[in-house]
């Protein structure tokens, strides 16, 4: 993305900065680069938060803040209200992830420990106009979620962050100092002009529907069945399994080889500590489903080219993947117990590894079934 904008701008801007958690081979001039933490922040994370609110503090009403947002940004940088520390926010970023809570739910909470989330960057920018251009890794494009809104007016919600806590049952389990902060959110300034203005330049439906074009040329049948997939990932992949068996079993004169594409972002509840993600873990539910059967495969992948906590971006799986687990000595739902899904599928040699694709819009499903 930094890249793309410097292409187009030329000498038109000053400087930028670019926050991931991989370093890329080159900059564009006059970028710096700071590496920040994915899932979880890092020291990195927050250098890069007080480097982007230094960098919008000191912007004036005749410049313009160009901030290029994709997902992952919540953790890759933050900027944390004091006396928050980073051994607070990890607490926090651990406990949701191993609840298995959504995407919207985990941003509402940490938005309110954040003075860079829900609009916090456009805020810090004033009186400056701010433009966000905006990659979305959350079903249904919700701009206040991707990366948690830092250019978007949403300011965050105490009373929606302590119910999310509470239903989790985590709000006991948290440091004292975040209780406190959800409590005292201090309110937002008022601003000294119009709200940034935020434009959505992809997506996974844009994903999808390049899965989709590709699947046609290649000479299958192909459709984009949905594009707001989400669940647990085994159930999900269980249940997108079954939709393959039935269009196989359904399949009229023509109809096949069919492509189906799904698009979305599956959840995952922590029980054990294995390698894995949640594309992983759909892909071995939909191994049990299609075990025996012909004629279909699947293929689970994130599209960022990272799952989870495993170096690959997902899995290939056929109606004889759960017979070659067994035949390796594994057992599946032990497998899964332990959310060792990685160590499974590495051993099938089911892995599809892209290496970091450098763009996160959420995940892809895909079922190819054939006569």
């Amino acid at each position: 993305m930094a890249a793309a904008a410097a292409d187009v701008l030329q000498k038109a801007y000053t400087r930028g900065l670019v926050v991931s958690a991989q370093k890329p081979p080159s900059l564009p001039p006059r970028f710096d680069f700071v590496l920040g933490g994915h899932p979880l922040s890092t020291e990195g994370s927050l250098e890069a938060g007080q480097r982007v609110a230094r960098m919008a503090q000191g912007l004036g009403p005749t410049d313009t803040l160009l901030a290029l947002v994709s997902g992952g940004g919540s953790a890759l940088v933050e900027h944390l209200r004091r006396p928050l520390t980073l051994n607070d926010l990890r607490q926090v970023q651990e406990h949701m992830l191993r609840s298995g809570a959504d995407i919207r739910a985990f941003n509402l909470v940490r938005a309110t420990l954040s003075q860079i989330k829900r609009g916090g960057l456009a805020r810090m920018a004033q009186p400056a106009q701010t433009i966000g251009l905006i990659l979305s890794d959350v079903i249904g494009d919700p701009l206040a979620d991707i990366a948690s809104g830092p250019t978007v007016d949403e300011p965050p919600d105490a009373a929606q962050a302590c119910a999310i806590l509470t239903r989790l049952a985590l709000w006991e389990a948290l440091p004292a100092a975040v209780r406190a902060a959800i409590n005292e959110i201090p309110p937002a300034p008022e601003p000294t002009r119009p709200p940034a203005h935020n434009l959505l330049i992809g997506s996974s439906a844009t994903a999808a529907n390049a899965a989709g074009d590709c699947a046609s040329w290649l000479g299958f049948n192909a459709d984009v069945v949905s594009r707001e997939v989400s669940g647990e990932a085994v159930q999900v992949g269980r249940q997108l399994a079954g939709i393959a068996l039935d269009a196989r079993a359904e399949a009229g004169p023509g109809r096949l080889p069919r492509a189906m594409i799904f698009a979305g972002e599956t959840t995952v509840t922590m029980r054990g500590h294995g390698s894995g993600g949640r594309n992983q873990e759909a892909a071995l539910g939909a191994a049990q489903k299609l075990a025996g059967a012909k004629g279909v495969a699947m293929m689970m992948l994130a599209m960022d080219g990272v799952d989870g906590n495993s170096p690959a971006a997902g899995a290939i799986v056929t109606g004889t993947s759960a017979a070659t687990a067994a035949e390796l000595g594994y057992d599946i739902d032990v497998t899964l117990r332990e959310n060792d899904s990685h160590g499974l599928l590495h051993a099938m040699g089911a892995c599809v590894h892209t290496g970091p694709t450098g763009t996160n819009v959420n995940d892809l499903m895909v079922a190819l079934v054939y006569p």
